[in-house]
């Protein structure tokens, strides 16, 4: 008789019956918030709220950009090391933590302050600790997944999808009923410090017990540090 085969719907019912892998979800569902924000609204609220005419907001979003590309880049190398130094538990949970957290103070900073220079400062300075939660999330799956780790980044990405669809809605109407783009933004450090919370629940190594097909190029399991 045949090994039973592990199928796409198999790992993602076995995903939505694991708390721990519905607050990886719920913690990407929080940060697209901020990201959505950065892509659609960003060039709005420069020029809308803040007066940047269209040519010097150019440089700012170039900046943006840049600023994501550096934050990607460090959290992927420091969350590897300090998984390394500390443990996977603390590794994740510090540049989770540290990422989302950063981001969603440096947004509030932009909502509150009266100059616009620093404002613009603080959005890009946020989109690259953005970064690191990214990538410390990504890593989250495939702790937990292992062999299954594709379903598993691939349900949390559209967890995260979700959070971006919320915030195209509730962005726009928050600033359609004030008048004012930086309310929203107050809204959005809110979600952002509830996904900074998440990251204390977040636990990488509980992995989801998912049977594997028996091939004979199966993955071989990985050793994870305990702590």
């Amino acid at each position: 008789m045949p090994p039973q085969q592990t199928t796409t719907f198999d790992t993602l019912e076995i995903h939505l019956q694991k708390p721990h892998a519905l607050d990886i979800d719920g913690d990407v569902f929080c940060f697209q918030w901020a990201n959505y924000f950065f892509i659609a609204w960003m060039p709005v609220y420069l020029q809308d709220e803040r007066h940047f005419s269209e040519a010097e907001a150019k440089p700012i979003i170039f900046a943006l950009f840049i600023a994501a590309i550096f934050g990607l880049l460090a959290g992927g190398f420091i969350a590897d090391w300090l998984v390394k130094k500390k443990g996977l538990r603390f590794g994740r949970r510090l540049v989770g933590i540290t990422g989302m957290g950063m981001c969603g103070i440096l947004i509030f900073i932009a909502a509150i302050t009266a100059q616009n220079n620093l404002a613009a400062v603080s959005l890009v300075v946020a989109n690259g600790f953005y970064g690191f939660s990214v990538m410390t999330s990504f890593g989250v799956c495939s702790d937990i997944g292992r062999n299954n780790s594709g379903a598993v980044a691939g349900a949390m990405n559209f967890s995260g999808q979700m959070g971006s669809f919320f915030l195209a809605i509730v962005f726009g109407k928050i600033a359609d009923v004030t008048h004012n783009l930086n309310y929203p933004l107050f809204v959005v450090t809110f979600v952002l410090l509830i996904g900074c919370m998440l990251w204390l629940i977040i636990d990488p190594l509980q992995q989801l017990t998912i049977p594997v097909k028996e091939e004979s190029d199966q993955l071989a399991p990985v050793s994870l540090p305990h702590e």
